[in-house]
């Protein structure tokens, strides 16, 4: 298994998609919230909806903690913060 990270999300008050490459595969992806109202889920996450991360806390996101070792693509992973200096720091495995 390969460990990849990326560039920390700053959603600004909108659904950010974790990744825009159709391709992009992950066997589990961890995000710690750095603010206070960061939510994932999918599509249509916002200000009510989608799951809230812990702030400093990593937490799985996919698989929800199903051990599913199917991968899942990135692009349908999707985050909300509500403000400037809330962010997102993404981990995952290949």
């Amino acid at each position: 298994m390969t460990l990849m990270t990326i560039a920390d999300i700053t959603p600004n008050g909108a659904a950010v998609q974790l990744s825009t490459v159709l391709s992009a595969r992950a066997t589990w992806i961890k995000a710690t919230a750095i603010g206070t109202s960061i939510r994932y889920g999918d599509a249509n996450v916002g200000p009510a909806r989608g799951a809230l991360l812990q702030t400093g806390v990593p937490t799985n996101t996919v698989p929800r903690d199903d051990f599913s070792q199917s991968p899942v693509d990135l692009a349908s992973v999707w985050f909300y913060g509500a403000g400037g200096g809330d962010k997102v720091s993404i981990t995952y495995g290949v």
